[in-house]
């Protein structure tokens, strides 16, 4: 530990040496019966398998704690996991009747209050993340340094994340689920994808796929099917799909009468 002045709530005091991503993830995404365990870590440049946790001094104990509570204990605790191969969200989610599937089967969820997926702790954990990756400089696995340019939206992911604060109408917030069991010890450090015709970012843990917009010209097939902003919070379970696909499949949703936005359900 060292002092300095904590990332999150501002305060001076002792910081921890903060995981950029769960150390609890670390563990969970270790394959058990492999010759090699270690996690796969992938970059622009490169995939590489090796003991590795990205880390660095950003945070007070009581903000670690908070991060804890309010996402990364629940999302660590039903992501998928090599030891036991359960993945808690996708065995829940699919025992509910999907609100849309596409012709490439995907299927299309709604997060509806008092059920066993918690949306608030996949928003507060996803987000915790992304701004995790813009908040300092960290060293990835391949030795590269690794820090995302929000700009002026920077601020306004901290304050969401300490507390009390509402993210502006410019975040959208979406969320896969890996639909087959292909990389799903896989972990993919937050990227740009794009910056036309807003900025879009990405990051993929223990079989969960979340994607940032961010601007004022998100197009509506992602708006209109995300984790947040929404009136009811929606998941999609599809494969391993690229950003051409992705958007296929929101498309073809936002397409559909069947959606809740356009009252057919």
């Amino acid at each position: 530990m060292t002092s300095g002045i904590c990332a999150l709530c501002q305060t001076a005091g002792t910081l921890c040496d903060s995981h950029f991503i769960p150390r609890a993830s670390y563990s969970l995404l270790r394959d058990p019966n492999s010759s090699n365990p270690e996690v796969f870590h992938v970059s622009e440049d490169l995939t590489i398998q090796r003991s590795f946790q990205v880390r660095g001094h950003l945070l007070c104990s009581k903000c670690e704690q908070k991060f804890n509570e309010l996402g990364e204990k629940w999302v660590m605790a039903n992501c998928f996991q090599f030891p036991t191969k359960s993945f808690i969200i996708r065995e829940q989610i699919r025992t509910q009747v999907p609100i849309h599937t596409t012709g490439r089967g995907s299927r299309v969820y709604a997060l509806l209050p008092g059920g066993t997926i918690l949306a608030d702790k996949l928003i507060y954990f996803a987000l915790s993340v992304f701004w995790r990756a813009g908040a300092r400089e960290w060293t990835t696995a391949d030795g590269k340094k690794l820090r995302l340019d929000y700009g002026r939206y920077q601020e306004d992911l901290r304050a969401f994340l300490n507390g009390g604060v509402t993210l502006p109408r410019e975040f959208t917030l979406l969320g896969f689920v890996a639909s087959d069991d292909r990389a799903l010890g896989t972990s993919i450090l937050p990227s740009k994808v794009h910056t036309q015709p807003c900025h879009r970012f990405d990051f993929t843990i223990a079989g969960l796929t979340f994607i940032l917009m961010i601007g004022r010209r998100i197009p509506q097939e992602y708006a209109v099917l995300s984790l947040m902003p929404a009136v009811v919070p929606q998941l999609v379970i599809a494969s391993w799909v690229d950003e051409d696909i992705q958007r296929m499949i929101l498309s073809q949703v936002f397409r559909s009468k069947k959606h809740p936005i356009f009252g057919g359900i």
